[in-house]
């Protein structure tokens, strides 16, 4: 008789064992995300079996305010500049006109906020027909932008070649090794068009007669330009 009594306790702990869950296992309530699709701004989810019904809304997102990528690493650029001081002599008022091959280095080989420059121009030397030919090879380096202001600062080197600085009645070309340091600030003035202006110290070595009337090794110049992207 305790037997019979107990078999119905027995069979419904039974009944509960087989219904519970294993230990673990996911719950049925909700949606579970697979995958996010990431080109159609929505994500997909598996929805159990009761709920399959259930439309999911896609999520637009705007990119109106994302500025996209300048990633055009050539340009060219036109520069002049006027001598405001030079070294020994204070003589002042010679002008320089040069043209510019400028490469973007950050967006080439990586290597941020460094620009490569190629420059040829001409120098003048006061009171004398004939000027001198410059030529020279530059780094520059993008400082943090102020006030839509970037500033920059560059190293150079290069040589001269001045056609008439055989002295008095000759006509002999000499060629002479230079260097230069420039700080400046550009002004993006739209998306293709940037505007320089600065400072620089060129020094010519003594092979290059004529520069700074012909005692100066070095000139103070203040020049402006502007910067063409392609």
């Amino acid at each position: 008789m305790r037997s019979l009594t107990a078999l119905p306790a027995a069979l419904s702990a039974c009944l509960l064992l087989t219904a519970a869950p294993p230990a673990g296992a996911a719950s049925s309530s909700g949606p579970i995300p697979i995958t996010a699709d990431d080109t159609r701004n929505s994500a997909i989810y598996a929805a159990p079996a009761d709920d399959l019904n259930v439309a999911v809304e896609p999520v637009d997102v705007d990119y109106s305010d994302v500025e996209p990528l300048d990633d055009r690493p050539f340009y060219v650029a036109l520069r002049g500049a006027y001598t405001v001081a030079a070294d020994d002599t204070g003589d002042v008022g010679h002008v320089a006109g040069s043209g510019v091959f400028g490469l973007d280095l950050e967006s080439t080989f990586d290597i941020p906020l460094t620009r490569f420059e190629a420059e040829v121009g001409f120098l003048s030397a006061r009171g004398r027909k004939s000027g001198a030919t410059l030529a020279l090879f530059s780094l520059y380096r993008d400082l943090a932008e102020v006030f839509s202001l970037k500033p920059y600062v560059g190293v150079g080197v290069g040589f001269v070649v001045d056609s008439g600085g055989g002295g008095q009645g000759q006509n002999t070309e000499q060629t002479g090794f230079t260097w230069h340091l420039t700080g400046g600030l550009s002004l993006d003035w739209s998306d293709d068009t940037v505007i320089d202006v600065g400072y620089r110290y060129l020094d010519v070595d003594d092979g290059a007669r004529g520069i700074g009337d012909g005692t100066s090794r070095g000139r103070h110049d203040i020049f402006t330009g502007v910067r063409f992207k392609l």
